[in-house]
């Protein structure tokens, strides 16, 4: 779990809770000083590529490093409950995007236009207990 705390972004400081409180998953990438026009947009371009495709369900944050010192993961992908679902390096971009895909379902990008999965039938919800049926 991740405990509510300051967060100082390039556009001001806010609170890990306040991130949060949109209900969706957040992947917060730590960065040692200015950040790059690239960074602005969304991380480092590799985390930034990986996260794009589930844009959809995930809101990136750049967190500025207050000094070389500071602790904690580089790249935390956290649950909207404020627990971390996966912590590494922003080189491993393949775990990245696994941990994304475990939480989040696939990325937004396998989906065809009819709403099937590389070109399945999409599937149709089921109640998950058995419903009475009325009347009898």
């Amino acid at each position: 779990f991740l405990p509510d705390r300051a967060i100082e972004t390039p556009h001001g400081e806010t609170r890990l809770s306040a991130l949060l409180s949109a209900g969706r998953t957040l992947v917060l990438q730590r960065i040692d000083g200015s950040p790059a026009p690239d960074e602005l947009h969304g991380g480092a371009p590799s985390v930034a590529s990986v996260v794009a495709r589930w844009a959809d369900r995930v809101d990136v944050v750049l967190e500025l490093a207050a000094d070389a010192s500071s602790t904690g993961p580089p790249v935390a992908v956290i649950r909207p409950d404020g627990h971390v679902a996966w912590a590494g390096e922003p080189d491993a971009t393949d775990a990245l995007a696994v941990a994304l895909a475990s939480w989040l379902g696939p990325p937004r990008d396998v989906f065809a236009e009819d709403g099937s999965v590389s070109g399945r039938r999409p599937i149709t919800p089921r109640p998950m207990f058995p419903v009475p049926l009325l009347g009898r």
